[in-house]
């Protein structure tokens, strides 16, 4: 376990006093380390780091005490969102209790539902940056770059809030962006794969996946970039309307686990907004496809230009000029 001290603790999160009973938040650790650290920065790598801070903090190098800096980071704040709702409890034998005294007092639930939100936007920045720490010093962390970690977050065209804000405003919401990787996969397995046929689609997620993405192939995926951006937002705004609770399937404004409601937009406003969104993805993939098909030679995007995608391209275009006739 990465963090075993109050002082550590303290030194993460905001109004949280260094003689804070570690213990309470044991088990919020352990689960957020294996459900968000471990799966960022590997096995391997997390017991490589684990094993010495457990034996003796003073045996790690500095790399590897900037990387436990990093993780500690996101850790705590992390765990202490996973750790509030039970926090708020005393548990034994006569019941469920709140926590509250003569001269303490329960928050209100906006408070406690805005500072779980600060708290999982301050982890997902702190994951953020972890990987760019990592990626920034992959040499000295050889289990990470040899591991599915390294790869599953070079999955998409677009893989980071920052390409995404771009084209379309998140408001700084990582939290929102995770939660998009299903749509993201499915708009480029369905619209973009369709478009680039499989083999060259393979090709460019391949290049993505090494981090070694030709100048050439990176023109062409920075042209995709908004056309998955936008329409993902458009597939995003349908589908986020609902959600899926143990009670079953829920609209948005109906779900009681949200302490604070905001109004919820009329199906005509988010079926316009979403038709906007696909229109404006649909010019931008339409833009990409042309470039494509202009540049496609036996040289350049040959994986394209040798496919059954660019067949029909090829009867109808002078081979000179690549003007249709």
């Amino acid at each position: 376990m990465l963090i075993s001290t109050p002082e550590e603790l303290a030194n993460n999160l905001d109004n949280v006093k260094d003689d804070f009973d570690i213990d309470l938040i044991k088990p919020a650790i352990r689960r957020t380390e294996r459900k968000h650290i471990i799966p960022v920065i590997s096995k391997a790598l997390y017991d490589r780091i684990n094993d010495k801070y457990e034996a003796d903090p003073a045996t790690l190098t500095d790399i590897e005490q900037e990387l436990l800096d990093e993780i500690q980071s996101a850790l705590a704040n992390l765990a202490f969102a996973s750790y509030m709702t039970s926090g708020q409890l005393d548990i034994s034998e006569s019941g469920f209790h709140i926590n509250q005294s003569e001269t303490q007092k329960t928050a209100w639930p906006w408070q406690i539902a805005n500072l779980k939100k600060q708290l999982l936007q301050t982890g997902f920045e702190g994951i953020d940056m972890l990987l760019e720490f990592l990626e920034t010093n992959k040499a000295d962390f050889p289990e990470w770059v040899a591991s599915n970690a390294y790869t599953i977050n070079k999955e998409h065209f677009v893989n980071t809030i920052d390409q995404f804000q771009l084209y379309y405003n998140l408001h700084g919401s990582r939290t929102t962006f995770r939660s998009m990787s299903s749509v993201i996969r499915k708009v480029e397995d369905f619209n973009i794969q369709a478009e680039l046929g499989k083999d060259f689609y393979d090709e460019l997620k391949a290049e993505i996946k090494t981090g070694n993405v030709s100048a050439d192939n990176q023109t062409l995926i920075d042209m995709l970039v908004p056309a998955v951006v936008l329409l993902s937002s458009a597939t995003a705004i349908r589908e986020f309307v609902v959600i899926i609770t143990d009670n079953g399937i829920r609209s948005f404004d109906s779900y009681e686990g949200a302490a604070e409601k905001e109004k919820m937009a009329s199906m005509s406003d988010i079926d316009m907004t979403s038709q906007n969104l696909e229109n404006d993805g649909g010019a931008y993939l339409k833009k990409a496809i042309d470039y494509l098909k202009e540049k496609a030679s036996d040289t350049l995007y040959a994986t394209f230009f040798n496919s059954d995608k660019y067949s029909n391209e090829k009867e109808c275009r002078d081979p000179h000029t690549k003007m249709y006739y």
